[in-house]
């Protein structure tokens, strides 16, 4: 998997991070679900593992915000609107 950005980068929670790029995404998540990868974990991942672009990279970003979103990890930057 090529580490390609992740722009704007994703602020998650618990451990509280900046997650920058797809490596980075991949990594947070099988931190978080060791042992309990149900099936839209293992799709998130495999999104991951197969980028190969920057706009691939971008859905995979979406996906893990979605990811982050359902699991109440996704934090919102301080100067969001």
């Amino acid at each position: 998997m090529p580490d390609v950005a992740i722009n704007p980068p994703v602020h998650v929670g618990k451990p509280e991070a900046i997650v920058r790029s797809v490596e980075q995404a991949a990594d947070f998540v099988r931190n978080c679900e060791v042992g309990n990868l149900d099936r839209n974990t293992s799709g998130l991942l495999e999104k991951l593992r197969n980028v190969q672009s920057p706009e691939q990279a971008q859905d995979a970003g979406r996906a893990f915000k979605a990811w982050l979103k359902t699991r109440d990890l996704l934090l919102v930057p301080p100067d969001a609107p």
